[in-house]
C-alpha cells in the first residue's frame, strides 16, 4: 500500500476585538507525519504526541507534532479564545482541532472546536496554544492529493 504525505497547511483567520495590538504567532504547524490512502479516524494527542488510530490504519506513524502558537495579549486581561474547524475543500475529509491553552500562572485549559475558553493573559501577556486534534477520512484518500488541515483562532478581550 502505498504512503502519502499529510501535508499541513494551516489557514489560520484570526481576529481580535478591543486590543488592536494583540497577535497570534504560528511556531509550528500540527503534523501527523505519513497517512495510509485508505479511510479512518486518526487523532494526535498534545500531552503525549501520541497519534492513534481509532478506525482504520490511516495513521502510520507513532508520533506527530502538535501546533504551536503563542497569542500576544496585554499582560493580565482575560481573553476569550474559541478555536474553530473549517471545513475542508476535500469531500470526505475532515479534522476537527483540540488541544490545551496554557498562561504563565500555571492555568491549563483542555479545548475542542468551537467551544468558548476564557484565560488570563499573565505577567507575561503570552498564551500558549497547543493544536492537535483528529483526522477523518470518510472515503479513500488520494495519493495525488494534498489535504489541508485548516482551523481559526478567534479572540477577543
Amino acid at each position: 500500500m502505498r504512503k502519502l504525505n499529510l501535508f499541513i497547511i494551516c489557514v489560520l483567520l484570526f481576529s481580535a476585538k478591543l486590543h488592536a495590538g494583540m497577535k497570534v504567532l504560528e511556531m509550528n504547524p500540527p503534523r501527523f507525519n505519513k497517512l495510509m490512502p485508505v479511510y479512518g479516524t486518526c487523532e494526535l494527542d498534545v500531552a503525549t504526541k501520541q497519534l492513534t488510530n481509532h478506525t482504520g490504519k490511516l495513521c502510520t506513524a507513532a508520533l506527530g507534532q502538535p501546533g504551536y502558537y503563542i497569542l500576544v495579549a496585554e499582560k493580565n486581561t482575560l481573553v476569550r479564545i474559541t478555536i474553530n474547524k473549517k471545513e475542508s475543500p476535500h469531500s470526505g475529509f475532515d479534522y476537527s482541532p483540540k488541544g490545551i491553552i496554557k498562561n504563565d500562572l500555571n492555568e491549563e485549559v483542555v479545548f475542542s472546536h468551537g467551544t468558548v475558553t476564557i484565560i488570563n493573559s499573565g505577567n507575561s501577556g503570552d498564551i500558549h496554544i497547543y493544536v492537535g486534534g483528529e483526522v477523518v477520512a470518510q472515503s479513500r484518500l488520494s495519493g495525488a492529493t494534498k489535504y489541508n488541515v485548516e482551523f481559526d483562532i478567534d479572540f477577543e478581550t
